[in-house]
């Protein structure tokens, strides 16, 4: 009798026990999802990073135009701005934006930030008065603490969320060991999960490496075309400053497409974007036959070519020439076939390029 009365405790037992598995393996299945999900969000800390370096080389450029004015010193003073103004447009979308809008702070320092930034465009564009050079070094100055804490607060809660992430994460599979000793004649079960969270895992760690490269080549390149954008501009200009100098002599091709509105005004934005993506396809085939040829888009119809090396002016006209029969070639948009012309504009020698670069800036008037 008493031996009937413990195989009773012990069925009771066993049927609490599954009982308890029951309730809480779906949930164990639940916060493993979630654990596994958070990495695809993208991570603030990195945008925060780039935003403080992008903003450390705009002080940087402002110190050195404030003690030598030049030309260069402030086309790359003006392209310094360009891309920290591209990050605070960056800072008020998506994680980053909802991570700002969670604080009143936050959002009071990211406010400021951008007030700033239109200053300095301000400053830049009209240069008045003797002291403009320090206006903007001050005005920098007086947010430099802004954009430390505001950089400094997303690292902190990225760390956080890791944490919490890694936490979640060590509790769900203790859980998990739990179940599978209290259950062991349900061992395949356990056997087929363990096999699912390892697929998982490493499904979750391939999509945050596809992520990480999606995010690094959006940073570098136009969405529409697939071409450079300016940050990747102005790091392949500052590759060039800090190179070896070039056996010949750089040049530089501006394009702007003519009649481009009207495209758009008769067949619609949708056809001038199909445009500009077949343009921007032409463009980088014709750079890959081009040694060492660099080709970005610039915004709207502008493209800009960089050759690092070329033997003589003739020789960048020629490049040139070939470019301008390139671009006019006709191009199929669905049932229309259009052609476009373009206006390039050819630079020559360090200094000519430089001063191009800087006027191709969106505030810069029509030629």
């Amino acid at each position: 009798m008493a031996f009937f009365d413990r195989l009773r405790i012990v069925l009771i037992g066993f049927a609490l026990s599954l009982g308890a598995t029951c309730v809480l393996l779906p949930w164990a299945v639940k916060s493993m999802q979630n654990s596994i999900d958070r990495p695809f969000v993208h991570d603030i800390a990195w945008s925060g990073a780039n935003g403080r370096d992008e903003f450390n080389n705009l002080f940087r450029s402002a110190l050195v135009v404030k003690v030598r004015p030049t030309e260069d010193n402030l086309a790359a003073m003006a392209l310094a701005l360009d891309v920290f103004a591209s990050r605070i447009q960056t800072w008020k979308a998506g994680s980053f934006g909802q991570f700002v809008a969670n604080d009143n702070r936050r959002r009071t320092w990211l406010a400021q930030i951008h007030n700033a930034s239109v200053s300095m465009g301000h400053l830049i564009r009209n240069r008045e008065g003797d002291d403009w050079r320090s206006m903007m070094v001050d005005t920098l100055q007086n947010i430099e603490d802004r954009v430390q804490n505001l950089t400094r607060a997303a690292y902190v809660q990225s760390v956080q969320d890791r944490d919490d992430n890694w936490s979640s994460l060590q509790r769900v599979q203790s859980i998990q060991q739990i179940l599978i000793i209290s259950l062991i004649a349900t061992g395949f079960i356990f056997v087929g999960l363990l096999s699912w969270q390892n697929k998982a895992l490493k499904q979750s760690n391939s999509a945050e490496k596809r992520i990480a490269a999606d995010n690094a080549f959006l940073a570098a390149h136009d969405v529409l075309t697939g071409l450079a954008n300016r940050a990747a501009l102005a790091r392949f200009l500052q590759g060039l400053g800090s190179g070896p100098p070039a056996l010949g002599r750089r040049a530089v091709l501006l394009l702007d497409l003519d009649g481009f509105k009207s495209i758009n005004d008769v067949l619609g934005h949708g056809a001038g974007d199909l445009l500009l993506i077949n343009l921007a396809e032409r463009l980088r085939t014709f750079s890959q036959a081009v040694p060492g040829a660099f080709v970005a888009r610039l915004g709207g119809d502008e493209f800009l070519m960089i050759v690092p090396s070329v033997a003589e002016a003739e020789d960048a006209l020629g490049i040139g020439e070939a470019l301008l029969l390139t671009v006019r070639e006709s191009c199929n948009l669905g049932t229309q076939s259009v052609s476009v012309d373009v206006t390039i504009g050819v630079a020559v020698g360090e200094a000519q390029a430089l001063s191009l670069i800087h006027i191709s800036e969106p505030t810069r008037p029509r030629l």
